[in-house]
């Protein structure tokens, strides 16, 4: 009789239960397996859609103010910056002549090679167009010798240097026809001789190389002490090719003070394109960011906030390449040993020092002679000595020439500014697609990483109108301001592809 009443209430309670989930139960959908989780997008994303346009940032192979890490920290932090850098390359490889001081020889070199096919017509023989031959170029293109050897003289050398030197003698007596004089320390006519006698390929790499400032001065001297702000190391703390290697010292010397390195130093230039590397890498990592930021922009799914990060980065990749194809990368610097000096009177002859105490260094090179001192006084031993050329090159000093070149110089150093300026007002263009209006803290942040170069150049601004230049202030706010762009960066690209977690904040 328990058992039955037992069974009648539970009976009772079922129907009841099922009175209330009379309902189909509602399925659950399947997990994706192909599915790709967050973390992972998110980690897809930085290293191929930022972090590859670090390996597109040109290299620094040279000695100067940066090194090639500090150059793509930089680019990858504030990646409008390196628009900056990529310009200043194109601009070098557009006015190379220019800054060379050899594009006033472009026509004489025409007309002489017009002479030189017509005189060898009428003798019968058939000719390039460009009178000087590879001969040389094949001289040092071999498997096992990658230096120039001094020592090694062969007869196509000499008739290549021959042939270099008649055509240098043939445009100073065209320019002095024209009432137009060389002074004797200008060897501008010898390097256009020099280049346009090599084989048309080698002498575009030479000169690439030359204006991408990785011809450094191997120098020796018992009474030079580096300094900092020279721009000097010591050989045996770099990498570098050429006969300098054997010097003590290097030191990089300004594309435009070239002309004036002696004729020998000249002739040491030819072999630099053995240094002359290709961007083919660069080139595939851009056209993989191409494809990746594409198909990622075409999804549905996502901020496209965080999306316009992608896409600057992307943009800023295709503009270092085009960089690297206007103006070649070299795997080293090249060096040419300083075997001769010039003195600093036969500079400034006729062209005025900026500074009025260089001046007063060249008028009384003994008041302003650099330590130590031989037990003279006067003697120095080494290239180093207060009027000598090589301490010129290393205090980088600036002198007139003509009105031209001077704006030349001038817009060739600002260049990279100017442009770094531009690509921070252009790149807010590109948030247009994204939605201005839109309301997101995805948003917030991608204006907050845009922001942070201008911010960091505004100090900049404050800093050398203020105290000056201090590089442990500089390097104290670069980290700074870095930290904060890339905590932005970062940010916005986990809010971007978390949504939901983003919008809590909200």
């Amino acid at each position: 009789m328990f058992l039955r009443n037992n069974l009648l209430i539970l009976c009772i309670l079922l129907v009841e239960f099922v009175h209330r989930c009379r309902a189909p139960p509602v399925e659950q959908e399947e997990a994706d397996p192909f599915a790709i989780p967050p973390a992972l997008e998110i980690l897809k994303t930085i290293v191929l859609g930022y972090m590859a346009h670090v390996l597109t940032v040109r290299p620094e192979t040279g000695i100067g103010p940066y090194s090639t890490e500090s150059r793509r920290l930089g680019c990858f932090a504030f990646p409008v910056m390196g628009i900056g850098f990529a310009a200043q390359s194109i601009y070098f490889a557009i006015y190379g002549d220019n800054i060379l001081g050899i594009s006033k020889f472009k026509q004489m070199l025409k007309k002489y090679d017009e002479e030189t096919r017509n005189s060898y017509a009428k003798g019968g023989e058939n000719i390039n167009v460009n009178p000087g031959s590879s001969l040389f170029s094949e001289t040092f293109k071999s498997n096992n010798q990658k230096e120039f050897n001094a020592t090694h003289q062969t007869s196509n050398v000499e008739s290549f240097l021959e042939r270099t030197s008649s055509l240098r003698d043939w445009l100073v007596e065209s320019m002095r026809a024209n009432g137009v004089y060389t002074k004797e320390y200008d060897n501008a006519p010898y390097l256009a001789a020099l280049l346009h006698t090599m084989d048309p390929k080698d002498a575009k790499k030479v000169k690439q190389c030359i204006l991408n400032e990785n011809i450094l001065l191997g120098f020796d001297s018992s009474t030079y002490k580096p300094l900092k702000e020279h721009f000097v190391k010591v050989t045996k703390d770099l990498s570098v090719s050429g006969p300098g290697s054997l010097a003590e010292y290097q030191t990089t010397v300004r594309p435009s003070y070239v002309r004036y390195l002696s004729i020998s130093m000249l002739n040491q230039l030819t072999a630099s394109y053995n240094v002359d590397d290709t961007s083919y890498f660069e080139v595939c990592v851009t056209l993989g960011q191409i494809f990746f930021t594409v198909v990622e922009c075409m999804e549905i799914d996502g901020d496209k906030w965080a999306k316009v990060v992608m896409i600057i980065y992307t943009a800023m990749s295709v503009f270092q390449v085009t960089s690297l194809f206007a103006l070649h990368k070299q795997s080293m610097p090249f060096t040419v040993y300083y075997d001769q000096d010039l003195s600093w009177q036969k500079l400034i002859e006729d062209r005025g020092i900026y500074v009025i105490k260089d001046v007063k260094r060249i008028l009384f090179p003994h008041k302003y002679a650099p330590k130590p001192l031989t037990p003279t006084g006067i003697v120095y031993s080494g290239w180093v000595y207060p009027t000598s050329c090589v301490l010129f090159i290393l205090e980088r000093r600036e002198f007139e020439l003509d009105r031209r070149r001077l704006l030349i110089d001038i817009y060739g150093n600002r260049v990279h500014g100017i442009f770094s300026i531009l690509g921070m007002g252009v790149s807010p263009l590109v948030c247009i697609w994204a939605d201005y209006k839109s309301q997101s803290i995805t948003k917030w942040l991608v204006i907050g990483w845009m922001v942070a170069p201008v911010v960091f150049h505004c100090g900049i601004a404050i800093q050398n109108g203020t105290i000056g230049y201090n590089f442990l202030v500089r390097s104290t706010w670069f980290i700074f301001i870095s930290l904060l762009s890339l905590g932005c960066l970062l940010t916005a690209t986990v809010f971007g592809y978390i949504p939901d977690y983003a919008n809590s904040f909200l």
